[in-house]
């Protein structure tokens, strides 16, 4: 004899406890993120970028937290040689109005899914070591990237966006990530009067789709990418009077198509090539250094050329023929 269990006071249960972890689980997915804040800057022993440091809620970063540092105050990483992992949802430095600081303290690699510069800065706070940045940044009126001194060197393998303007000074920067899509412009930048700034692409794309600006005091360099379209086609270099000869290495083989060209006060938009004297560019100076090329004006697809070359080769034949 088959018994069938639908009692009805077991099933009111189950319904019952169906319902409580949908809720449970209705709620979990749409809690908001608790914005927490750090109350004042960390010291060398209490890191708040893995522990409780001075996080306003008093706990180490966690998944379900959004975390700023702003009021000019720096957060500091721990010293471990490999690197850490922000644990937060989002870390946000500056507020539109003061600055927040990240400081990275060793040669490892600290990655922050989702880093926003509003007014901020990351800086290298180790003493003649690289240490990288890695995650995604996002630009939000300007972000600085600083490695603090000469010696020092900061390598972004984080991909950058954004509308806001990246900001690179004293020391080496070296950017790997590819594609970027950051559309405010970079500008390099000699803040400390003494600390020359340096900036290394290499990765096509890795200049998203601004302007770039070079004040004295500054180096580019372009190089190691595949296709060599470091800036962006519809983008300008924009070289400020008062930079040393051989400021703008091409160190590449090929062309970078730009928009426009800026040397000395004098904006260049002639379609040619521009490069280092005794490049071979159509156009050539002494601010540039290396042997790939600038170039304005797009080279003909090779069915073009082709085309250009047939219709001369047919009007010399034509005339040819009438003179004869």
């Amino acid at each position: 004899m088959k018994i069938y269990l639908h009692h009805p006071v077991i099933s009111i249960a189950r319904s019952g406890v169906v319902a409580a972890a949908f809720l449970l689980s209705w709620f979990a997915t749409t809690v908001e993120a608790a914005t927490v804040t750090l109350s004042a800057s960390d010291t060398n022993d209490a890191p708040g970028f893995h522990t409780a440091g001075n996080w306003s809620d008093g706990l180490a970063p966690s998944s379900g937290n959004d975390y700023v540092v702003a009021g000019n105050r720096t957060l500091r990483t721990g010293t471990d040689a490999s690197g850490y992992v922000f644990a937060g949802k989002s870390l946000t430095l500056g507020d539109g109005t003061n600055s927040g600081e990240l400081a990275l303290r060793s040669g490892g690699t600290f990655t922050v899914d989702d880093l926003v510069l509003h007014y901020g800065r990351v800086a290298n706070y180790t003493s003649s070591v690289t240490t990288t940045l890695a995650g995604n940044v996002t630009l939000i009126g300007f972000g600085t990237f600083t490695p603090s001194a000469a010696t020092r060197v900061l390598n972004i393998s984080a991909s950058i966006r954004g509308a806001g303007v990246l900001r690179i000074e004293n020391g080496i920067t070296i950017i790997t990530s590819s594609n970027n899509t950051w559309s405010g412009g970079t500008l390099l930048r000699n803040s400390s009067g003494t600390t020359p700034a340096s900036l290394d692409v290499r990765a096509d794309g890795a200049l998203g789709t601004g302007n770039v600006t070079l004040q004295p005091g500054t180096t580019l360099k372009l190089g190691g990418g595949t296709t060599h379209q470091y800036l962006h086609e519809n983008a300008s270099l924009i070289l400020t009077t008062g930079l040393s000869a051989g400021s703008v290495d091409l160190s590449f083989v090929g062309s970078n198509l730009v928009t426009s060209v800026r040397i000395e006060g004098i904006t260049w938009t002639e379609t040619g090539t521009y490069g280092a004297i005794g490049s071979g560019a159509d156009h050539e100076f002494g601010v540039f250094t290396g042997t790939g090329y600038l170039r304005i004006g797009a080279i003909p697809e090779p069915s073009t050329s082709a085309a250009i070359l047939g219709g001369l080769l047919l009007l010399a034949t034509c005339a040819g023929r009438r003179h004869r």
